[in-house]
């Protein structure tokens, strides 16, 4: 076909929509009937994947449209986030939320209604797609605080606290109580963090704002002189008194009491693509830098490296840690580390994209 970005945007009963944003184009499915499957075509870094039927899914990249071979060759494309929560290791991407207990692998497709955006502080987890936001909380069932959101542009979780960022510049509280307008910003909520009474959102072309549950507004607190990128902040993680920001441009700790600011491990290069809680006993917070993932202290020290190797996914895009629990996710798929003091063990693989 002659739209090499397009993404599936429908399946009909013998015939695929395609759309690459700007044109549409309607093909007949029987052309694929015979087709060679997806890995053997080269669909590594596939943009769209859309289920067929219970095993059968069609993967699209690169001008390419070709039928997965097996369960786990499809259901997730695009940029893997993850997450866990209790036994479950839980998968988001462009197309929406897969879900795995961490015993048997076994992929299932949650959500397929729409970008799957994941937080979680190591007790709760929060899980939006389709317009539908989830909480997840240990011992008690799954509870949606949210229906018909659009515009979710970030997520952030501490409890039974949900903080969310818009498109808009909407910044909005969920708890039990319901959903409350925190504030109003002009440009769009790149990132959000929170814990306790403490909120931090990022938001783009401005810098990073600060907001006690006490305060009337938020206060400026990083700009572009602090060192991130302010147009385009990946993401934050509160520790102790201070919050973690990383960008393109590296890793900053701003230490809240001090009011100062530092990049932490200036040498390395890479942006920063994801932050989130450590496990046990492995500080406070983990980056996801380049090929590696950094255990962090809270007042800004790397105590630990876990470098890319043969067993690890490929350029790693996000990581998720509970209790001894270490998840990596990357463009060729997912890892689990059930020991982390011993990470240098041989890892079992999780889940593998097309070979």
């Amino acid at each position: 076909h002659s739209l090499p970005d397009a993404r599936i945007v429908r399946v009909g009963h013998d015939e695929l929509t395609l759309s690459d944003g700007r044109t549409f184009a309607a093909l007949r499915l029987t052309a694929f009937s015979n087709a060679t499957a997806a890995g053997a075509n080269g669909a590594v870094r596939s943009l769209s994947a859309v289920s067929l039927g219970t095993n059968g899914f069609l993967v699209a990249r690169g001008g390419r449209i070709v039928p997965s071979g097996t369960m786990t060759a499809g259901p997730v494309a695009s940029r893997l986030t993850v997450g866990i929560q209790g036994d479950r290791v839980w998968i988001g991407d462009q197309a929406g939320l897969c879900r795995a207990a961490l015993r048997d692998a076994v992929l299932e497709r949650v959500n397929g209604k729409g970008r799957g955006i994941i937080a979680g502080d190591g007790e709760s987890l929060c899980v939006a797609s389709g317009g539908e936001i989830v909480l997840h909380q240990d011992n008690e069932p799954a509870r949606v605080i949210a229906r018909e959101v659009r515009g979710l542009r970030s997520l952030a979780v501490s409890g039974g606290i949900v903080l969310a960022g818009f498109d808009d510049g909407r910044l909005v509280r969920y708890d039990a109580a319901g959903a409350g307008l925190l504030w109003q910003f002009s440009d769009p909520v790149d990132a959000v963090a929170v814990q306790g009474k403490m909120m931090y959102a990022a938001v783009s072309g401005w810098g990073v704002y600060r907001r006690h549950a006490d305060q009337t507004e938020p206060l400026l607190v990083l700009d572009a002189s602090s060192g991130i990128d302010v147009s385009g902040v990946s993401a934050m993680h509160l520790a102790g008194d201070g919050v973690y920001v990383g960008s393109r441009f590296g890793l900053v700790l701003y230490e809240g009491t001090s009011g100062s600011t530092r990049m932490i491990d200036p040498g390395t290069d890479g942006p920063v693509l994801a932050l989130g809680p450590s496990p046990e006993g492995c500080g406070s917070t983990i980056a996801v830098r380049g090929d590696e993932v950094l255990f962090l202290g809270r007042r800004g020290q790397v105590l630990m490296r876990l470098r890319g190797g043969e067993q690890w996914p490929l350029r790693i895009t996000s990581a998720a840690a509970v209790r001894d629990v270490l998840v990596i996710a990357g463009e060729t798929g997912v890892r689990v580390c059930t020991n982390v003091q011993r990470a240098m063990q041989p890892w079992r693989e999780f889940f593998r994209r097309n070979p």
